[in-house]
């Protein structure tokens, strides 16, 4: 799931985040809305492979509905920075879908359509 095991995190902060986006990812591919409503801020807001800025709900809808269906979500933390009582996270992730037939699709976050 992610490239940052939280074992191998440096200071506690690092760890408990690294930890967060383990558990993220989980409750992502598992379209655990419960979970993910806990782990997500309501301002959390992304951009989406098409381009698109969503609003946490938006995303959550889109995973109720199975708009957003992912098979596997490999997620690779480049760097951590904390400001105060705000992380900032960067990296890349590597999804593959599941289609209506049940088919998976492999996709690089910034490459797919």
């Amino acid at each position: 799931m992610s490239k940052m095991d939280p074992s191998h995190a440096g200071s506690d902060w690092e760890r408990e985040i690294a930890a967060l986006e383990v558990d993220n990812r989980r409750a992502f591919v598992a379209r655990d809305l419960e979970r993910l409503g806990r782990l997500v801020s309501e301002r959390f807001r992304v951009n989406s492979p098409l381009g698109r800025v969503n609003e946490r709900d938006r995303v959550l809808e889109l995973l109720r509905t199975g708009a957003i269906a992912h098979a596997s979500l490999d997620h690779h933390v480049e760097a951590m920075r904390r400001f105060g009582d705000v992380v900032v996270v960067m990296g890349s992730e590597t999804y593959s879908d599941v289609d209506s037939a049940g088919r998976g699709s492999m996709c690089g976050y910034l490459a797919c359509p």
